[in-house]
């Protein structure tokens, strides 16, 4: 069904986008378009793409060259209908350690329905990313949401929607799989500039195509996945942001890396330890390998993607997060602090804070004498946006992050600093 609703909105899109740019002219006003063209240098203190066959050089240098640029546009009409449109494509160039360079790319398309203090919308977010190492597998992911939000009281919004992911590797579909669910979601504001969000969401995925080779990774057959959230967002002395959050989350599925037990005179397949900068072919599609701060990584995907006209949280995707969606058979604990401050006209200072908590259920890892495994990933950013002229930016970052699990297994540490220049439009 949402298959369906997708391609009829991207339908829909290309049809009122036209009415609403000449609305737009009809009001005199122009065609709101903005977006910005980036390009950064970044050092690295640990980069890997694939411990399996780097097992003598772990910890490795690199230099890399990112490239970013994003676009998007905001339309309304009839005082009824709002358009969203935003895209968004970053590549990197690794010096070193990587023959091939690695593309992401993300696209979000919003269309709402304003009455009263009700809205009806749907919500489209597409990414697509390329692997730089031939031992992963490029994917597409699309997640297509159906939501209704209402006013319910002047200081209290209410959201609830249905939900479908939609995970793909057109070289590997036995990796596949999709998600069904729903979600609500509540938003209290204290005062004009401090608010907080409560959600719950549920999610029941099912995948996997199944092998003749058991010992190659595939997605589950089926689960379920249920996540509770809390946060606030806070503005004060007009040049200070706070917000932070909270997730618990619970996945359950049938999801074995290999069975063993299906053919004992076998030995089972190698498999590349994780890290949280590298894609375990298990997880399928997790973060990428290093990604740049200063640039945004692929949006997670959660039972609300995107942030696009009141979505509630989660806009914590853009910092460099070390949180993975595509892992199965977890039970996690998630907190985030971000902290924003202009200091004048010309010089913003932010900071971003994060720690997840998450142990493994024993199915997950069915090696016999392997250690349950629990990960303890922390991640810490800070970073200096200075305004020039004409639309033009600079921006330092430093970056750190780590996993100090409660066995050696996963055990890492990345330091990461860059310098960007950016231009808005």
């Amino acid at each position: 069904m949402m298959r369906y609703l997708t391609c009829f909105l991207w339908l829909l899109a290309a049809l009122v986008l036209p009415v609403a740019a000449t609305a737009a002219d009809e009001e005199k006003t122009p065609f709101p378009v903005s977006g910005s063209l980036g390009l950064s240098g970044m050092y690295d203190s640990n980069f890997s793409l694939n411990e399996a066959r780097a097992n003598d050089d772990l910890h490795r240098e690199d230099f890399i060259l990112g490239v970013d640029a994003k676009i998007d546009t905001s339309l309304s009409w009839a005082r009824l209908w709002q358009l969203e449109f935003d895209l968004q494509g970053l590549g990197n160039w690794p010096y070193y350690h990587s023959k091939d360079p690695w593309y992401v790319g993300n696209a979000n398309l919003y269309l709402g329905l304003n009455f009263g203090a009700n809205t009806v919308s749907v919500l489209d977010s597409a990414r697509y990313f390329s692997t730089p190492d031939d031992f992963w597998s490029d994917f597409v992911r699309n997640a297509a949401t159906l939501a209704y939000k209402r006013t319910i009281f002047r200081l209290l919004e209410g959201r609830i929607g249905y939900e479908n992911i939609l995970s793909s590797h057109p070289d590997n579909h036995p990796l596949d799989y999709f998600m069904n669910g729903g979600f609500v979601e509540l938003r209290n504001t204290w005062t004009p500039l401090v608010s907080t969000y409560y959600s719950v969401d549920y999610l029941a995925y099912v995948g996997g195509e199944g092998d003749a080779d058991s010992f190659k990774p595939r997605a589950p057959e089926k689960g379920d996945r249920f996540t509770v959230e809390a946060g606030v967002d806070a503005f004060f002395a007009q040049r200070h942001c706070l917000r932070g959050a909270y997730l618990y989350q619970v996945d359950d599925s049938d999801y074995e890396p290999f069975d063993m037990a299906s053919d004992s005179s076998r030995s089972p397949t190698p498999t590349p330890t994780p890290t949280p900068t590298q894609p375990d072919p298990r997880q399928h599609d997790g973060p990428s390998p290093p990604m740049p701060p200063g640039s945004s990584p692929p949006p997670m995907s959660s039972p609300s993607p995107g942030n696009m006209s009141g979505d509630f949280g989660r806009s914590s995707g853009d910092q460099g997060s070390l949180d993975i969606d595509a892992e199965f058979g977890f039970i996690k604990h998630k907190a985030e602090v971000f902290y924003s401050v202009r200091l004048n006209d010309r010089f913003t200072l932010s900071l971003y804070d994060e720690y997840v908590y998450k142990t493994f259920s024993r199915a997950t890892n069915p090696i016999p004498g392997q250690p349950d495994r629990i990960d303890r990933l922390f991640l810490t950013s800070a970073w200096l946006t200075v305004r020039l002229k004409y639309g033009l930016y600079t921006k330092a970052r430093y970056l750190y992050r780590m996993n100090d699990p409660l066995s050696s297994t996963n055990k890492f540490e990345d330091h990461i600093g860059s310098l960007s220049l950016e231009y808005h439009f």
